[in-house]
């Protein structure tokens, strides 16, 4: 009797343990649903780039891919964020059809352009939270992430592309698929 309780615990562990193992996470299991589904950009009517406005279709035209960021008002890491990007700018600017794009909640045309570290940036001021709004089938979790789109505005990558040597070999995969 000893033996079988023994032999049935051993079973449950063993079981419960796969089940855990192959198991996969609900972040995992919304990072895989969302993958090269649309974000919806075409809500912003224009961009700041290099410290001028034009129509967002036109800067589209000119990257194949964007990382976008999303910063909210107030959000202190956010600022570290910004900083971050800057420090890279010689490395994005080494690939070919991509750039960043920074999507501002909250901030005003004005309050951004105060800002020392956005003159370089590609940026849009969403006042409205539009972003959120119409990308709401998509896990705020991922829309708070750094998102690489492709051309047809489909997610590619979700995190920094820079944060890990894996994510930036992630990254150039991509890119060079095409």
């Amino acid at each position: 009797m000893y033996s079988f309780f023994k032999l049935c615990i051993v079973v449950l562990v063993v079981s419960g343990l796969m089940v855990a193992c192959t198991k996969e996470s609900r972040q995992e299991m919304q990072l895989r649903q969302n993958i090269n589904k649309e974000l919806r950009m075409d809500i912003f009517p224009s961009v700041v780039s290099q410290q001028k406005v034009q129509a967002y279709d036109d800067f589209r035209r000119e990257y194949k891919y964007i990382s976008v960021v999303f910063l909210r008002k107030g959000c202190k890491p956010c600022d570290l964020k910004i900083a971050e990007w800057q420090e890279r700018i010689e490395k994005i600017k080494e690939l070919e059809d991509y750039s960043v794009l920074f999507i501002f909640q909250g901030y005003s045309y004005k309050e951004i352009s105060q800002l020392d570290t956005t003159r370089s940036l590609n940026f849009i001021c969403d006042i409205h939270c539009r972003y959120l709004i119409y990308n709401r089938d998509i896990p705020e979790w991922i829309l708070d992430n750094t998102i690489l789109i492709d051309a047809r505005n489909r997610i590619k990558l979700v995190g920094d592309p820079f944060s890990t040597d894996e994510k930036t070999e992630q990254l150039y995969s991509i890119i060079k698929m095409d």
